[in-house]
């Protein structure tokens, strides 16, 4: 599933594309990744010009003239300039300067929906928590204060910290040398100003880096990622660490596999 860093990149590659032009047409190839009703989606849109491009956790937001659509890739969720034909694309955006943006989706699980302008707020208000790359360490204390388990589980739950998933926990949590079954309760002040600081430099040099290429995911360009090479713990079950040549170990929090290192990263 495309995380922060890899959504914040699709935006950054299509905005130039997408902002300031009007909608003339949605062509919708398969109505699963629409919400709702299509015929009053695209009643909504079509016609409005895109003033702006944004990222929100891991939601892609198309601030229209009135009202927003909102776009989630979820696990294969594709968006990429250029009229494609294959049978994974399932919607396109024409604007009325002739070019076209195409949405491929193999699992057919990510998609678009339109909210009013008045609904925007308390949408994400009731889904998602602080935004990673902005939270003060304030902000980010006072969440910790507030969350009770273990700290890949709150990592990954969306309504306390947005857009970090599997991935970026494990690079986050090595970066730290937390222990990812480690209960948060028990921080202390070092460990927490250590993690604040690991969740800024790691989903940062991703970003810079163009996100990870896993399975599926590219720019809006087509154009793969390259943090997967600088990935230290995620998908290196059993190597050694690039730091102490322990082998690491995969376990399992919050119903995810996680990857650690054993002499890195202990419980103490």
């Amino acid at each position: 599933m495309p995380e922060l860093p890899e959504v914040e990149n699709i935006v950054m590659s299509v905005a130039t594309l997408l902002e300031n032009q009007q909608i003339e047409f949605i062509e919708i190839l398969d109505s699963v990744v629409v919400s709702g009703d299509i015929d009053l989606f695209r009643s909504n849109v079509e016609g409005q010009r895109i003033k702006h491009l944004n990222r929100k956790g891991k939601y892609i937001i198309f601030e229209m003239e009135k009202g927003y659509v909102i776009l989630h890739l979820r696990m294969t969720g594709q968006l990429l300039k250029g009229d494609l034909e294959d049978k994974h694309t399932h919607l396109k955006i024409h604007l009325a300067n002739g070019k076209i943006v195409s949405y491929r989706d193999i699992r057919k699980f990510g998609g678009f929906f339109f909210l009013e302008k008045e609904q925007l707020n308390a949408y994400f208000e009731s889904r998602l928590g602080l935004e990673p790359l902005k939270m003060t360490y304030e902000e980010f204390n006072g969440a910790l204060k507030k969350a009770k388990g273990s700290i890949k589980k709150i990592l990954l739950d969306q309504k306390i910290i947005a857009g970090i998933g599997n991935i970026y926990a494990d690079e986050i949590l090595f970066y730290a040398g937390i222990h990812p079954q480690k209960n948060v309760e028990y921080f202390s002040k070092r460990r927490k100003e250590k993690l604040y600081e690991g969740i800024y430099v790691v989903l940062q040099t991703a970003i810079e880096e163009g996100g990870s290429s896993i399975r599926d995911y590219v720019n809006s360009e087509g154009k793969e990622g390259g943090f997967q090479d600088q990935h230290q713990v995620y998908g290196r079950k059993g190597k050694g660490c690039y730091v102490c040549k322990t082998p690491l170990k995969k376990i399992t929090v919050a119903g995810r596999t996680t990857v650690y290192c054993p002499q890195c990263q202990t419980k103490r």
